[in-house]
């Protein structure tokens, strides 16, 4: 999904992946049975899906998300990697 909006760094961590274009946009941290994910928003996006909602500064949001099947990898989720992209872009 990430290689649909553009060319991206993708860095290999010890605790996970992060991509990266000028900026960090998102991050997956691989469980056992599910990804662990991160998508850096300029608003807060209030869905079920989101777990947790980190807010790094008045105009900053840190959404966390947990995929453990492969029907969550729907439209949905693409809009808002397509959206994080748009953020590690600077294009907001």
């Amino acid at each position: 999904m990430v290689r649909e909006c553009g060319p991206a760094t993708v860095y290999a961590q010890k605790t996970g992946i992060v991509f990266q274009v000028r900026v960090r946009f998102a991050g997956v941290a691989v469980r056992k049975r599910w990804l662990d994910c991160a998508l850096w928003l300029k608003r807060r996006v209030e869905l079920p899906r989101i777990r947790r909602i980190e807010s790094v500064t008045p105009h900053d949001y840190v959404h966390r998300l947990r995929l453990s099947r492969l029907e969550e990898f729907d439209e949905e989720l693409a809009a808002l990697i397509r959206e994080a992209y748009a953020v590690g872009c600077q294009r907001h």
